[in-house]
C-alpha cells in the first residue's frame, strides 16, 4: 500500500497488496461462501444453538477500525493475513537479494529507529483503546446495536515488526501485515528529512492498524459471488470500479490515522498536510497516474488541514510534548 502511489512498484508482483496474487485487491456479509446447512433441513431442536452460532460468528467477523471507529464486516483470520504478510515480504527479500542494504547502514538505521517510535506510539495508543475487563459475546451485541463497539486491536498483538530498505531507482515503500515494513532508497533522494520519512511510515502501519487489505478481500469477494449470474466482463468492470472507489477512501483513512499516529509519536501533525502537497507535485512532474486510486495530494493536505481534525491531533501532539498521558 504505496503511500502516495502504487503505479511505480517494485519490479515484483508481490510488492503490491497482500492479496494481489489472488487477483482480488470493505461492509457486506458474503452469504455464497458458507457452508452450512440450509435452515429446511436442520432438525427444529438444533436451530436455536445454530443461530446463536450464526449470530456469534457474524458479531466476531464484525470489526471497528481504531481511531476512526468505522465498523465492516472482515473474514480472513488474523493468522491467515499475517502469514499472507510473510510470504509476500520473503518474496521481496528473495527478488532484491544483493540490492538491500544491511541493518547496520546508516539509511536503514535511521527508517529502523523511526518506525520504533512510532510503533511505541502505536502501542500506546492500543493500550488506551482497550476496555479494562473482557466484554460478554451479549454485551458485544448491545455495544454494535448501539454503535459503541470498541476498536478491534487484536491483530496488532505481538508483531514482529522488520525494516527492509531496497535499492531501487523509484519512490517506492509499502507495509505488510505482521509489520514488514519496506522502503526503497530512492525515497531519501525526494523526502530525505526524518519528518517526511516519519509521514510515509506513519501512512503505511495506518493500512495495517485498519486492516485495509483484508477489507478489500472481503468485499471483493461479495463481487466476485455474483459471477454466475453476471458475465465476466461486467464483473471485472465491477471489481475494477469497486477497487479503485474504495482504495481511495482507504488512503482518506489512513491519512486520518497516520495524523494521529504522527502527534502521538511527538511528530507536529501542522506540517503533514505540506508533505502531501509535495509529494503530489511530485507526481505531477512525473507524470505518475494516481486519480484513479489515490486522490491528489491537495485534496488530502486539504482533508487534513481541517480544524476539527487538526485540532483533535494538535491535542494530541501537546499533551505528548507536556509529558502527559493522552
Amino acid at each position: 500500500m504505496m503511500l502516495f502511489h502504487r503505479s511505480k512498484k517494485l519490479p515484483l508482483s508481490a510488492f503490491s497488496s497482500i492479496f494481489s496474487n489472488v487477483k482480488i485487491k470493505n461492509k457486506f456479509h458474503n452469504p455464497f461462501i458458507s457452508e452450512s446447512t440450509r435452515f429446511y433441513s436442520v432438525e427444529p431442536e438444533e436451530i436455536p444453538s445454530g443461530f446463536i452460532a450464526g449470530l456469534k460468528w457474524k458479531f466476531e467477523k464484525h470489526e471497528t477500525v481504531p481511531f476512526t471507529n468505522r465498523t465492516r464486516f472482515i473474514l480472513p483470520t488474523i493468522s491467515f493475513e499475517r502469514n499472507r504478510g510473510q510470504e509476500e515480504f520473503e518474496e521481496i527479500k528473495k527478488g532484491f537479494e544483493g540490492r538491500t542494504l544491511d541493518s547496520t547502514h546508516p539509511d536503514c538505521v535511521r527508517v529502523s529507529t523511526i518506525v520504533d517510535k512510532i510503533i511505541d506510539a502505536l502501542n500506546k495508543e492500543v493500550k488506551k483503546m482497550r476496555p479494562a475487563e473482557e466484554i460478554t459475546f451479549l454485551r458485544r451485541i448491545w455495544l454494535r446495536l448501539i454503535r459503541r463497539s470498541p476498536p478491534s486491536t487484536a491483530h496488532l498483538d505481538g508483531l514482529n515488526w522488520e525494516v527492509l530498505v531496497v535499492r531501487y531507482p523509484d519512490v517506492a515503500c509499502d507495509c505488510y501485515p505482521g509489520g514488514k515494513f519496506v522502503m526503497s532508497n530512492a525515497f531519501f533522494e525526494h523526502f530525505g528529512n526524518d519528518f517526511e520519512i516519519a509521514t510515509c511510515i506513519t501512512h503505511e502501519i495506518a493500512h495495517i492498524v485498519a486492516r485495509h487489505g483484508a477489507e478489500r478481500f472481503t468485499k471483493t469477494l461479495s463481487i466476485m459471488a455474483l459471477q454466475s449470474l453476471l458475465n465476466q466482463s461486467v464483473i471485472t468492470y465491477f471489481i475494477k470500479a469497486f477497487q479503485e472507489r474504495i482504495t481511495r477512501r482507504h488512503e482518506m483513512e489512513a491519512d486520518y490515522i497516520g495524523l494521529l499516529l504522527m502527534a502521538s509519536a511527538g511528530y507536529d501533525p501542522r506540517m503533514v498536510p505540506k508533505v502531501y502537497e509535495k509529494m503530489g507535485k511530485f507526481d505531477e512532474a512525473k507524470s505518475v497516474p494516481t486519480s484513479a486510486t489515490h486522490p491528489s495530494g491537495a485534496k488530502r493536505a486539504k482533508a487534513l488541514a481541517q480544524p476539527k481534525i487538526m485540532e483533535e491531533a494538535l491535542i494530541i501532539y501537546k499533551n505528548v510534548k507536556a509529558g502527559f498521558v493522552v
